[in-house]
């Protein structure tokens, strides 16, 4: 019992502390992500965490790992990914990403570790400053590939900018300003 909890649990908290023990100074639109899904095939429950860093207004690269919990057995990923923000500046805003990746089976008589290809689909719910809910979808391309679905928290300052504009008449000054989110 104790290598199926401390096994998946250890290796989620290592990816967690290597992704972003370098990232003490990333800019405020970094995140730590926390997830929680399943990969459809066989309705395995998985675990990931990663890290968000902002390359640009709407690109981000993301490596993370996640923990699948499988019978009998361990499959887990390290992935790099890239994140692009379709519409930022929507309530809740769409993003699509793609990366590689590695995928690590040892399942009954099964023990190899195959590169992969990744590509991502997500949205974003706006709630507040620190946190951010989102869904996400990935698709895993290699020898048996796999999809999942995940909901999580991203925990920082995503940094987008809103193009929402308010008006201050004040003084009869008509004045449009972007705001923060």
């Amino acid at each position: 019992m104790s290598k199926t909890i401390f096994k998946p649990a250890g290796a989620l908290i290592a990816a967690g502390l290597l992704s972003t023990a370098p990232l003490a100074g990333a800019e405020p639109q970094s995140g730590l992500n926390l997830r929680a899904g399943a990969y459809l095939d066989q309705g395995d429950p998985v675990l990931g965490i990663d890290y968000q860093i902002p390359v640009s207004p709407r690109l981000a690269i993301v490596p993370g790992a996640e923990y699948v919990f499988v019978d009998r057995g361990d499959l887990f990923t390290f992935n790099l990914d890239s994140r692009y923000d379709l519409n930022p500046s929507a309530r809740n805003p769409m993003w699509v990403g793609a990366g590689v990746g590695a995928i690590h089976r040892d399942i009954g008589f099964v023990d190899d570790t195959d590169p992969a290809v990744n590509l991502l689909w997500g949205m974003d719910f706006n709630n507040a400053d620190s946190w951010t809910p989102f869904v996400n979808s990935k698709a895993i391309l290699t020898d048996n590939s796999e999809f999942s679905i995940s909901f999580g928290i991203r925990f920082g300052q995503p940094g987008r900018r809103s193009t929402a504009q308010s008006t201050n008449t004040a003084g009869g000054n008509i004045a449009s300003t972007n705001t923060q989110r």
